[in-house]
């Protein structure tokens, strides 16, 4: 980083020579001649006129800026625009694209973490894993997010994803973010009526460069320990620029027991939001719940310790008395109840990996006008996986044959293993021409008029696979249909409709009072395992393309004031999202998850747009820009 961008510049070499003259005049003393004299002002004069010539300013370059397609001849914004220097932020250990938004206090939203919350990323805007931004407050939806100021397309699995994945952006690759804090809807349509997230990438490359970036956290298990890796070569000449660049991510999740005491949850009847045990740690009230091995039935709540056999209950049930102590964190029948062994093993932060590669280019064949070729293509893939331990449990009514509490009704709770892997990649690929217009700087008043014309076309598939959640159908076959075949003498399930469920599946005959399911959530057999928890099965494609150009130049002079700019547009933009589910997914068959019958559709979007700049006053007394 430059650290005389901003202040000071070293003076230039005429000073040097001027003071260097100086002294060597002094120390000539008063005995010099007079044509020494008249010497040495000629050399004076000469230095002066040096310092003159290095005095006069440098023709400043000209750039767009975010929120605005008219070119400038300073970097700045009428409106509020915030820069994020993509250095200075890797110095400071912030590498990771999310992360590095997340410290921008303008920038707001859940989902600028990857899944940071005690639902472990389950409800995530764009499917678990996802990070998108939200500026002034508005829905993410309404912030546009750009690379290198062109539209980022949406990437995610499942329903229909509306929002570009941050986590898809190389990190260690930013040069810069500009956030615009502006309704830029004008500009770049209606995604951006809360304003534009700008991700500006390197094209600095001169050889090959390779960095590495470690995180520690001192959380049990290296949790939320991160490290990434990258690899960037390029070569630069007068006619233009190409370089490749590949980034590998790698965040380790934590649990919510690695939070230590922090995270203790209790199963409470919610009167206050925390309270303190007898052992000293503070408990939340509303987040616990039944543990495994606990049942709620008719005659009160049992607890399960293997060595008990009281007759007409499963073996190893024993009955906890209901005590007005019950639900308090000191209480020793209450904490037969407590979940928080099982639920500290849930994911508090997924397992996140992230690979990127990386292609830029630009080049000038000398054709007419300047013209110079871009492209950029780029390939994005990460995946998150994600255990989601806690309470699960069951329904068992009175007369189920493999086992009941005493010919009642009950719910047994067992210990969950919710498990979630996740992945989305994305293609996208970008080509364009800019150039000046020559043939526009006679006519008339007008002048440096410029274009830029491009198209890019952009492709993310997402597959989402959860297994751990009982699948409904398979649950009421088995619940309904289990008995008891005396000629064999062993349980079997009759393969048989269901009423309401409107399906016919496989019937295996299960044993939910088994210690292996009650503490593992799953069962001895690995068929039966599979039976229950079948995989719940999520593809989605987002494809988007992209054909958009605009010219832009200076139509007249204003007398008192400056150059009258104007912009003209136009964008071509073909969005389509295609989301396939399994027969349970798309049913509602999971226990615990609403029908998802997948997105279909297309849409077009054709724009038109201008902008028109003009400074009506500038440089006069008491207006100052």
């Amino acid at each position: 980083m430059n650290i005389f961008s901003k202040g000071a510049q070293p003076r230039p070499r005429s000073w040097w020579l001027f003071l260097l003259a100086t002294v060597l005049t002094l120390s000539g003393g008063v005995a010099s001649a007079q044509s020494d004299e008249e010497e040495f002002a000629e050399e004076v004069v000469e230095a002066a006129d040096e310092v003159d010539a290095s005095s006069e300013p440098a023709p400043m370059e000209e750039v767009v800026t975010t929120g605005s397609r008219i070119v400038r001849d300073t970097f700045s914004s009428i409106s509020p625009l915030q820069v994020i220097d993509g250095e200075t932020s890797r110095d400071l250990g912030l590498v990771d694209t999310s992360e590095l938004l997340r410290q921008a206090t303008v920038v707001q939203g859940q989902q600028i973490t990857t899944g940071v919350s005690t639902s472990a990323g389950l409800l995530t805007d764009n499917g678990p894993g996802s990070a998108s931004a939200s500026l002034r407050g508005l829905d993410p939806g309404r912030t546009l997010v750009m690379v290198n100021g062109r539209r980022l397309a949406p990437a995610g699995v499942g329903g229909a994803p509306s929002n570009p994945d941050l986590n898809l952006v190389p990190g260690s690759l930013i040069e810069r973010v500009d956030i615009l804090l502006d309704g830029a809807s004008s500009v770049y349509g209606s995604d951006a009526v809360a304003g534009v997230v700008n991700v500006i990438l390197r094209t600095d490359f001169d050889g090959l460069q390779l960095d590495a970036y470690q995180s520690r956290t001192g959380l049990p298990n290296e949790g939320g320990d991160q490290e990434v890796y990258s690899a960037t070569w390029g070569v630069n000449d007068d006619r233009g620029f190409i370089g490749f660049a590949a980034e590998y991510t790698r965040t380790n999740g934590f649990a919510e027991g690695d939070l230590a005491g922090f995270y203790r949850p209790y199963s409470g009847d919610c009167l206050s939001q925390f309270q303190q045990g007898a052992s000293g740690d503070l408990y939340e009230m509303c987040a616990g719940s039944f543990g495994a091995g606990s049942a709620s039935t008719a005659y009160g709540f049992f607890g399960y310790n293997g060595d008990t056999n009281i007759t007409g209950f499963p073996p190893g049930f024993y009955q906890i008395p209901v005590t007005a102590d019950l639900l308090t964190p000191g209480s020793v029948n209450g904490a037969a109840l407590l979940l928080w062994p099982e639920e500290l093993q849930a994911a508090f932060a997924p397992d996140f990996e992230r690979t990127t590669v990386f292609a830029v280019g630009e080049y000038a064949p000398g054709w007419y006008g300047d013209a110079t070729q871009y492209f950029e293509a780029s390939w994005s893939s990460r995946e998150t996986a994600t255990n989601t331990a806690g309470q699960g449990n069951v329904r068992i009514p009175g007369d189920y044959a493999l086992g009941n509490f005493g010919g009642l009704d009950g719910t047994l709770f067992y210990q969950s293993n919710f498990v979630r892997d996740t992945e989305v990649a994305q293609t996208r690929i970008t080509a364009g021409i800019k150039g000046d217009l020559p043939f526009m700087d006679g006519v008339g008043p007008l002048a440096g008029w410029t274009y830029d014309l491009y198209a890019s076309y952009s492709r993310s598939n997402g597959d989402d696979s959860i297994s751990g959640i009982p699948y409904f159908p398979r649950l009421e076959q088995t619940l309904s249909n289990t008995r008891l075949d005396e000629q064999s003498g062993e349980y079997v399930c009759d393969p048989r409709v269901v009423s309401g469920v409107g399906q016919t599946v496989s019937c295996r005959p299960l044993n939910f009072f088994d210690p292996t399911f009650i503490y593992t959530g799953r069962f001895p057999d690995d068929a039966d395992t599979a039976y229950l928890f079948p995989n719940r099965m999520t593809n989605t494609v987002v494809e988007q393309t992209v054909f958009s150009g605009y010219v832009t130049g200076e139509m007249f002079s204003i007398p008192w004031g400056g150059p009258a700019s104007l912009v003209l547009g136009f964008e071509n933009r073909e969005d389509a999202i295609t989301t396939r589910t399994d027969a349970g997914a798309s049913g509602g068959d999971f226990q615990g998850f609403s029908g998802d019958p997948g997105s279909n559709g297309e849409r077009w979007l054709r724009e038109a747009f201008t902008e028109i700049h003009l400074p009506l006053v500038l440089h006069r007394k008491a207006i100052r820009e």
